[in-house]
């Protein structure tokens, strides 16, 4: 019995994140640049090559990972608004992560992850600066991990509470 109960608070903070990461579905567009980056995916998704057949400032990297959700779920931008959930979801998930490498308590670390996502309730979209950001969030996350195993404890240990 105490093992069931020791998964659940283990499961409890990812299934915050899913349930935090719900408002974006029930957003409007308030940013035309989800409907740029849709365009951009949208038009590798039917076959045109990037700087050849259509102009594209950014590199599309962000536009080819985004081709799955399209296939999978139509060519709709409600494609990309469920690409944005899972970078959100993996966006809270990293960032919780590193906060218990830091802190090494749960309920920190959630309620600050939460506060992220409120923080960045408009102007969360699934573009090349959110993948960034979820990209480094996860090489901080791996680098404070291999640190952290390191035998020598030359990690920086706090917690904010």
């Amino acid at each position: 019995m105490k093992q069931k109960k020791g998964i659940w608070i283990k499961l409890f903070p990812y299934s915050v994140f899913l349930f935090c990461c719900l408002n974006i579905f029930f957003r409007p567009i308030l940013n035309m640049d989800e409907i740029w980056n849709y365009n951009f995916a949208n038009n590798i998704f039917i076959g045109r090559l990037p700087y050849r057949d259509f102009n594209i400032i950014q590199t599309p990297l962000s536009s080819y990972l985004a081709i799955p959700f399209l296939f999978l779920f139509g060519n709709r931008l409600f494609s990309m608004r469920i690409a944005t959930y899972l970078l959100m979801f993996l966006i809270l998930v990293f960032f919780y992560k590193i906060c218990m490498i830091f802190c090494n308590n749960i309920p920190v670390s959630v309620i600050v992850s939460v506060f992220i996502n409120l923080l960045s309730l408009n102007i969360i979209i699934y573009n090349y600066n959110s993948l960034n950001l979820c990209i480094v969030l996860f090489l901080i996350w791996k680098e404070l991990k291999l640190r952290m195993n390191d035998k020598k404890d030359y990690s920086i240990k706090f917690c904010i509470i």
